[in-house]
């Protein structure tokens, strides 16, 4: 029958290709920054801080780009989309404490599925430092429209019917402009880890510049992801902050059975198998 249809023009392709399992979708776990990379990063982008509002605002926003993709695992969408207001306050009766967490609303997420994340100190301490360098209140206020990533380039504004023509009297009002695309984000990223990549590469650490300069915001998000798994924290959990919808996608990045092999190996046989050297970053690198 088949032959038929097909041999007519009726069908192009067999209908059983349809019952096909499709092929599960594979990560690069590999794809994540080392943790005294990272620092690497950090310190750079201290070091290389100007003086100057400019240059000290730009430095505060792109330091709270790096540190709350690092510390949240949101995708680059999710923070682009994102506005002040996302960040509240959520209190938990069972401890009679209050804790901050940021919302991810159906629009911005993948799969359209919300989720909250808690929030970390460092992630509050940089999301704080940043506000009060563009003066903004400390903490965000509820229901706040304010987009999260503002740029330096201000936005319209009218005082009781007149414009407000002078960008020095818009930011004044805090009428900021903000970062609304992943490539615009993706530029403040790419362009922070290039400059630690050129210290690397500076005090011959080449192969750490190269695979330093490979990483992108995303990579933010796997290494929040092995980092909070390698700290103990249960599969579900870390797969409703990455907003997963199969934990099979978030256990990908604890590679659990290579991982408890070589448990065995070292409990049977210590120091057989073969260790990565660690790279060694010397001191004070970025910061002469």
């Amino acid at each position: 029958m088949f032959t038929a249809f097909h041999g007519t023009g009726y069908l192009r392709v067999t209908p059983m290709i349809l019952t096909r399992t499709p092929k599960p979708r594979r990560l690069d776990t590999s794809r994540s920054i080392a943790p005294d990379i990272y620092d690497l990063v950090l310190g750079v982008m201290e070091r290389q801080r100007d003086e100057g509002q400019v240059a000290y605002q730009r430095h505060l926003r792109d330091r709270f780009v790096l540190v709350f993709l690092r510390e949240t695992g949101l995708r680059a969408s999710e923070l682009v989309g994102a506005s002040m207001g996302a960040v509240y306050a959520l209190s938990d009766p069972e401890a009679g404490k209050t804790y901050w967490v940021v919302r991810v609303d159906e629009e911005d997420a993948k799969g359209a599925s919300e989720r909250s994340i808690p929030l970390t100190r460092v992630a509050m301490d940089a999301l704080i430092g940043y506000r009060l360098g563009f003066g903004l209140p400390a903490l965000p206020a509820p229901n706040e429209v304010q987009p999260i990533l503002l740029s330096r380039r201000t936005r319209s504004l009218s005082i009781n019917a007149r414009a407000v023509k002078g960008a020095a009297d818009r930011r004044f009002f805090g009428a900021w402009g903000s970062v609304t695309t992943r490539q615009g984000l993706y530029k403040i990223v790419k362009g922070r880890i290039t400059d630690a990549a050129q210290v690397l590469q500076r005090d011959g650490l080449h192969d750490a510049a190269a695979e330093l300069l490979k990483a992108s915001p995303h990579w933010l998000r796997h290494t929040f992801a092995k980092a909070t798994l390698l700290h103990g924290h249960s599969g579900v959990d870390v797969a409703a902050a990455l907003g997963h919808a199969s934990g099979d996608t978030t256990m990908i990045y604890t590679e659990q059975g290579a991982l408890d092999q070589i448990r065995a190996w070292e409990r049977r046989r210590r120091g057989v198998l073969a260790e990565v050297e660690p790279v060694s970053i010397p001191a004070g690198a970025g910061w002469s």
